[in-house]
């Protein structure tokens, strides 16, 4: 009996976590670092030393952010587009340029786990000037959202009822488009 090849997985490949799996610090969300960073997920973590603790809180929290970006995406821009439910103008000023800033953070997550963390965020830097767009351009997204939630009632049964699925882990769509710019301190 033969098997086929199957193509290797990436950390990225599953990023719909349960209602249950919304903790930052859930290992059901990290398989991948559990792989590459045994000793950081071991049982009592006070045998982890203070860098240990401050890198698994970097790939947790990434993981978490990326998780949160790609359920904006997956579950309000992509079928916002395809079901044409507002106008393509205002669709892409409430999302503005989330998609790049997912890529660009899915490329940071892959490239801190095969390099250091140093590495990765100098080989990326120049890639998160998106953010400098994205905030500039975010109380014209809310104004938007905001707008169109009133004005077209199609579109606000969409957002709430997205809003209501477990992905979403209790967070609006406003709050969740907020993610990014609460990201930039961190």
């Amino acid at each position: 009996m033969t098997t086929e090849p199957t193509a290797p997985r990436t950390p990225l490949d599953s990023f719909s976590p349960a209602a249950s799996d919304c903790s930052p610090y859930s290992c059901r969300l990290h398989p991948y670092s559990c792989r590459l960073h045994p000793v950081l997920h071991r049982a009592g973590s006070e045998n982890l030393t203070r860098r240990q603790k401050i890198v698994r809180e970097i790939f947790d929290t990434e993981h978490n952010y990326i998780s949160q970006i790609n359920t904006i995406v997956t579950l309000f821009l992509k079928p916002i587009r395809i079901g044409s439910i507002i106008p393509t103008d205002a669709c892409n000023i409430i999302f503005s340029n989330i998609e790049g800033i997912l890529s660009v953070n899915q490329e940071l997550f892959n490239y801190m786990r095969q390099r250091s963390l140093g590495e990765a965020f100098d080989y990326l830097a120049p890639f998160l000037k998106l953010y400098s767009s994205y905030a500039n351009d975010f109380q014209e997204a809310s104004d938007t959202l905001q707008k169109w939630m009133k004005q077209n009632n199609e579109f606000h049964q969409f957002v709430k009822a997205q809003e209501a699925r477990p992905e979403c882990c209790h967070l609006t769509l406003g709050a969740l488009l907020l993610t990014p710019i609460q990201r930039i301190p961190r």
